[in-house]
């Protein structure tokens, strides 16, 4: 397993796109300024890179991604259930086949497709006056065999 930053937004970018939310927001690996809203963006963290043992054959680093989930262009109503979906846990149980939630859809596959060692949402906050949601992400990395 490699450190490539861009697979690993991709990936989490992809994982949320193949979710009931993808049928109401538009999903970015990166920011999109131009971007239409609403939308969720992966966005690099405050810290976002912290490496530990990186260099060699074998070695850990932790990644901070940020969903940025921007609501403006929602009716106020809209707004509001989709925040509340958006925030909670566990929506994907009790027979709904697909994820509303930012928790569920990373937890569906915390490896995020094999990129990395594993992924969680450590908390969400809601700016009512921007019409956003932050949910920091912290991903684990290991790598073994590779060649630096």
């Amino acid at each position: 397993m490699a450190l490539d930053l861009q697979a690993i937004h991709e990936a989490l970018a992809n994982q949320i796109r193949n979710t009931d939310i993808s049928s109401t927001f538009n999903v970015f690996a990166f920011s999109e300024p131009g971007g239409t809203s609403p939308k969720i963006e992966v966005r690099p963290g405050v810290e976002y890179l912290e490496y530990f043992t990186t260099f060699g054959p074998d070695g850990t680093a932790d990644l901070m991604l940020d969903l940025i989930v921007d609501l403006r262009g929602m009716t106020g109503e809209d707004r509001a259930l989709w925040a509340w979906r958006l925030l909670s846990s566990g929506t994907s149980e009790g027979g709904s086949p697909q994820p509303t939630s930012l928790v569920d859809a990373v937890m569906t596959d915390k490896t995020l497709g094999g990129t990395v060692q594993d992924a969680v949402i450590l908390s969400a906050a809601w700016d009512d006056d921007n019409d956003q949601i932050t949910a920091p992400v912290r991903i684990i990395l290991k790598k073994s065999g590779a060649a630096v």
